[in-house]
């Protein structure tokens, strides 16, 4: 068996080296490490965060942040129980602001509404530019119902929904996003603060 490069004393390695097909073969070498180790970088799987918008959160002023815990998932959905960063409205002042203003969530995967008790308020999207989804909760965590709001200037008579019946939660987001909540019909949730 012949002694690989490493082995070779210094002069005999050097020559070796010389040689146009050793270089070329050199060459590809690395050339493949690199690719390999840039490769790594982007790859995806066990090493992406169980919260896809943790990158991506910015934090929003006179919010807080509370960790959505989907305890069962929506009749027919293929997702598993899971729990999601949101903006959290706890206080009447939070709870009136809302996402006024917001052209989107911040990273955030909803904002959650925590009345601290079941109640039966109107929801409207007056001066927020983006059509939501609002989902209610009853005091047990379990799905009372949803409506979709659309967008509505900063003006008075803008259009109000009202739960099915009372709720403790509120969860807002973006049209279309409850499904990638694992949120819908028969689905129960639980709220903590702090992500």
């Amino acid at each position: 068996m012949a002694p690989s490069l490493l082995e070779l004393p210094p002069q005999i390695a050097s020559s070796a080296l010389g040689r146009p097909g050793a270089r070329r073969w050199l060459g590809r070498v690395v050339w493949v490490l690199a690719l390999v180790a840039v490769a790594s970088l982007f790859s995806v799987g066990g090493s992406q965060p169980d919260d896809p918008y943790l990158f991506g959160r910015q934090p929003v002023q006179g919010f807080g942040q509370g960790t959505l815990k989907v305890l069962t998932v929506a009749s027919g959905s293929s997702l598993s129980p899971a729990e999601h960063c949101s903006l959290l409205a706890k206080t009447a002042a939070q709870q009136a602001r809302g996402l006024m203003n917001r052209r989107d969530l911040a990273g955030y995967a909803s904002m959650v509404f925590d009345y601290s008790r079941e109640v039966d308020v109107l929801f409207y999207n007056r001066n927020v530019p983006m059509a939501l989804t609002v989902a209610w909760f009853d005091g047990d965590g379990r799905w009372v119902g949803s409506r979709d709001l659309e967008p509505c200037p900063d003006i008075e008579g803008c259009p109000t929904v009202a739960a099915p019946a009372n709720f403790r939660y509120a969860v807002e987001v973006e049209v279309g996003g409850l499904s990638r909540l694992g949120l819908g019909p028969g689905s129960q949730i639980a709220l903590a603060e702090g992500c």
